[in-house]
């Protein structure tokens, strides 16, 4: 895990290994703040260290500098359900990697300053790794107009992409090209010809015929590239293509490369460690695009890794929640995690004999690096000290944690190489998940607890609406009192209690947006209903409601808010009303939320209908007053 930097920090007594200067041997590094002071073999007898320094002793493991990932996808901002940037960056330095380039595929898209901004500040906020953003080649990633490249490279944009959609038009490419050559920097492109993948579900083939799935061709790779080569030698731009899985795709490469093109490639470790028969019985887990190939695709990258021809690893980390995996496999999305297992599936490769440690190293640190000029992937004096210690022969079993993507790479057995840790300035430890759900939980309670209708009828001079009525203290209650201006005021004020706890938890806690906003909002409506300084005797938590569902997922608050209108204006019974739209919210939610949402939802809808029984009771014997249930 990440260590805090306060002063000097020396490792002593280590395997030092620098892929880009071949360095191979016993030896130690002096860091200071986020720098290396001085590296080398011998170096660092405690009695020569400066005083304070804090000695680490890596006892004969190997030290080298942080893995650099120049493809992979941050969830955050608009995904936060999938991942949090602190997720990711945690899951990153457990994989031994210290620099991320994520793709611009988040929402709002990065084709904007703002976000880029938005982007580089999360990830010094955390401290764990250090983050940088592609730009959108196009605007909306729409593939037809040009983003404004000049002010994203300005605002640190390191490259520009479409993330994971190819730029299918021709002219459009040409322009991309021409336009990010004039700032240095590169187009990297997913190579997949639209039209050939767009009812694909996994590669084409015997199997996906055996499967019954819709298949995507190897040649949907080649096709694209080919064009994407003819187009680089017209423009002279620079060029990557991403994740490339297929034989035909690289035959391509080597092609440009002969010819002394500026092209450039990168495979991630689902396509030189699995192939299409890991998608088995349907496990959606495995459906990735581009797709896993047949085994001599994945015979032909390793080969591709052994010669130099691909440049680099990269993690394709794209993580999908639950309720995106566990559909039917064509309705599954695509992709997998990747973060936490990049150091140790490289690594097979030097297991398996193909390569050396150093080669396997570099291609995922100093290679990676160098296609984008970060400074990173290298040991230098006075360079970043962003380093990852590990044991290169240590077996261990990966495991799932949230899915089972972190299996996926290794078939769920064991792997090489572990991680003791990856170092750069850490902010402080993370609080644990379960206390940060409980501290919002009860936040949301407090706040729900605030009894908006007593206090304002007091203010006023009325009786006490706890006397009167239904005896609770919501707003139809209060409307009992003849006061239509105070009715209102509990109205909208018992609903923005609601909507105040599930949106202010998300700022005290930015890296569990949406499980916090839940439990905050919800314990609001409990608070209301159960408040502990009434003697646990509120209201009946309709409007509380209703401000969490238009706070956590608008849609559904709105679409509930017009279902308590329409049932008023049609039937005239407030209570009707109300439970109708607790009726009908988790259903809403089944469409424009994920399951999490769905269960809350559901519990509240069944709390509230617990607090009816009573307007129940008065609907099925006609009783009920019109407008005045309660």
């Amino acid at each position: 895990m990440a260590l805090p930097v306060p002063g000097h920090v020396a490792y002593i007594k280590a395997r030092l290994l620098d892929p880009a200067t071949d360095l191979d041997g016993p030896g130690g590094i002096l860091a200071g703040g986020e720098r290396i002071i001085d590296f080398g073999p011998g170096l660092f007898l405690p009695k020569s260290l400066p005083e304070g320094t804090e000695v680490v002793d890596c006892g004969g493991h190997c030290l080298a500098p942080g893995l650099v990932d120049i493809r992979m996808q941050l969830r955050e901002p608009g995904y936060e359900h999938k991942e949090t940037v602190r997720g990711a960056c945690w899951a990153a330095v457990n994989g031994g990697i210290t620099t991320m380039v994520c793709l611009p595929n988040t929402l709002p898209v990065i084709d904007d300053v703002a976000v880029v901004e938005f982007v580089a500040r999360r990830a010094r906020m955390i401290g764990l790794t250090k983050v940088y953003a592609y730009g959108a080649a196009t605007k909306g990633l729409a593939g037809v107009e040009l983003a404004e490249m000049g002010l994203l490279a300005k605002a640190g944009a390191v490259g520009f992409t479409d993330g994971t959609r190819a730029i299918a038009d021709a002219l459009v490419m040409r322009r991309a090209l021409s336009y990010a050559a004039t700032f240095g920097l590169t187009i990297v492109q997913h190579p997949e010809e639209p039209s050939l993948t767009e009812e694909g579900a996994m590669n084409e083939g015997e199997m996906a015929t055996r499967l019954g799935l819709a298949g995507i061709p190897a040649c949907a790779e080649s096709i694209m590239l080919a064009r994407d080569v003819r187009l680089v030698e017209l423009t002279g731009g620079r060029y990557h293509a991403a994740h490339v899985s297929t034989a035909e795709g690289l035959d391509v490469i080597r092609r440009a490369k002969d010819k002394g093109l500026p092209v450039t490639c990168d495979t991630a470790p689902f396509y030189f460690a699995l192939n299409e028969l890991a998608v088995g019985d349907y496990r959606t887990f495995a459906k990735l695009s581009p797709p896993l190939r047949c085994e001599a695709d994945r015979q032909a990258v390793v080969e591709g890794l052994r010669s130099g021809l691909i440049d680099a690893i990269v993690s394709d980390h794209a993580p999908q929640d639950q309720d995106s995996k566990r559909r039917p496999f064509a309705q599954a999305e695509f992709g997998g995690v990747g973060l936490e297992t990049l150091l140790a599936v490289t690594l097979e490769l030097y297991h398996n004999g193909h390569m050396s440690l150093l080669a396997a190293l570099r291609l995922a640190s100093a290679r990676p690096a160098g296609l984008l000029k970060l400074d990173a992937g290298r040991l230098r004096k006075g360079g970043g000290a962003d380093l990852v210690l590990f044991a290169p022969d240590m077996a261990w079993r990966v495991v799932a944690d949230t899915s089972p993507g972190p299996r996926l790479a290794h078939g769920g057995g064991r792997a090489h190489g572990v991680c003791q840790h990856g170092r750069r300035k850490s902010r402080g430890a993370v609080m644990d998940v379960g206390v940060i759900h409980f501290l919002a939980a009860a936040g949301g309670y407090g706040l729900g607890t605030v009894p908006f209708g007593l206090v304002l009828t007091r203010l006023a001079g009325t009786d006490d609406i706890r006397a009167i009525g239904s005896g609770n203290i919501g707003a139809t209650n209060v409307l009992r009192t003849g006061r239509k201006g105070l009715a209102l005021a509990t109205l909208l004020l018992d609903s923005g209690k609601g909507a105040a706890a599930a949106g202010l938890a998300p700022l005290v806690f930015p890296d569990h947006v949406q499980a916090v906003a839940l439990a905050a909002g919800s314990f609001a409506v409990i608070g209301h209903t159960f408040p502990f300084w009434l003697h646990f005797k509120g209201g009946k938590g309709v409007a509380a409601t209703l401000g969490v569902l238009l706070a956590t997922v608008w849609p559904v608050g709105l679409l509930a808010c017009l279902t308590w209108l329409g049932v008023a204006a049609i039937f005239r019974y407030s209570s009707l009303a109300a439970l109708s739209t607790l009726a009908f919210a988790p259903v809403y939610a089944l469409v424009f939320a994920d399951r999490g949402a769905v269960v809350v939802f559901s519990g509240l809808a069944v709390l509230g209908w617990g607090r009816h029984h009573a307007n129940i009771r008065r609907l099925m014997t006609g009783t009920e007053p019109r407008f005045g249930g309660g």
